[in-house]
């Protein structure tokens, strides 16, 4: 993971011309393996994934991540961008990531499930805050 991330950084700083189609290419594989990882992900978990849909696992997730962007939102309380950034911040987890641990050490689809479901929540719950906090365009005068 230190590799990319270093490589990302030097490409940054650099002034050729090829740099931004570099990035243009990375930012569309990162969203297509996502995307991917998601939705086979979910059909290969399909049964399991709807047998949590009558537990408390899904709620009590989404209370965590509640509590979880409250806190933050107080903690960054200085000026309002801190505390968006907070709020929003603390609450993407890194789901692919935990995703490669359990899918190498655990064998219970139910690990891999409830991090699938996390991440839907996380994406569900983060894109309705973000929509939220985001800073209202002021209204064309005269229009």
């Amino acid at each position: 993971m230190l590799i990319p991330l270093a490589a990302g950084f030097a490409l940054a700083h650099l002034n050729y011309a090829w740099v931004p189609g570099v990035r243009s290419a990375a930012k569309m594989v990162s969203s297509v393996s996502t995307v991917l990882l998601v939705v086979l992900m979910v059909a290969l978990n399909f049964k399991t994934l709807v047998g949590t849909l009558g537990s408390f696992a899904v709620g009590t997730y989404l209370l965590y991540l509640l509590i979880i962007i409250g806190a933050a939102y107080l903690i960054g309380a200085v000026d309002t961008p801190t505390q968006n950034v907070f709020a929003l911040g603390s609450a993407g987890r890194n789901v692919p990531a935990c995703l490669i641990v359990a899918g190498a050490s655990m064998s219970d689809p139910a690990v891999t499930v409830m991090l699938i479901v996390a991440f839907v929540l996380n994406l569900v719950v983060l894109l309705g805050l973000a929509r939220a906090m985001r800073p209202k365009a002021p209204a064309a005068a005269g229009l």
